[in-house]
């Protein structure tokens, strides 16, 4: 994991978000730029 995904990750997990969800989120993110475009 990156660092700076580690850094936002350490933000969201007192809110119960689990690794899964926020990594499934990110990768979302990211194909709304490359795959998806």
């Amino acid at each position: 994991m990156p660092p700076i995904l580690r850094k936002h990750y350490e933000k969201v997990k007192p809110m119960g978000v689990s690794l899964v969800k926020f990594v499934s989120v990110i990768g979302r993110m990211n194909g709304r730029y490359g795959v998806e475009s």
